[in-house]
């Protein structure tokens, strides 16, 4: 563990020495922005290694998931039909739309008597 640190360390000093800049802390951050670009492709590198796994883990995931809530849903199939009409009250649905097929109907009959007497 020392020796990695020491090891980080002297690549640091050799990236200060290579780095152009008048002032220490010129220097110092061009040595970061090296660090980062190196950091950026590394964690590139580990995305694309783990991107598959992680990939299958989550459409094993999803299809587990999805055979559950399949189960759950034709168990619990009649109370979530019952559920739905009481909160729909289909009798109230079937009322709107036949209001709205006569207000269309008359809204239809009154443009044609428009046309009519232009």
């Amino acid at each position: 563990m020392r020796m990695q640190r020491f090891d980080e360390f002297e690549e640091i000093g050799f990236s200060l020495k290579e780095c152009q800049g008048e002032t220490l802390v010129q220097r110092t951050d061009e040595a970061l922005k090296k660090y980062k670009q190196e950091l950026i492709k590394f964690l590139h590198k580990i995305v694309k290694t783990l991107n598959p796994s992680i990939r299958r883990s989550i459409k094993n995931h999803v299809e587990f998931l999805e055979e559950d809530l399949l189960r759950l849903f034709y168990s619990q199939k009649e109370s979530i039909a019952r559920q739905i009409y009481r909160k729909v009250k289909v009798s109230d649905a079937v009322a709107f739309e036949v209001n709205k097929q006569t207000f269309t109907k008359q809204a239809y009959a009154s443009l044609v008597n428009l046309e009519s007497q232009l």
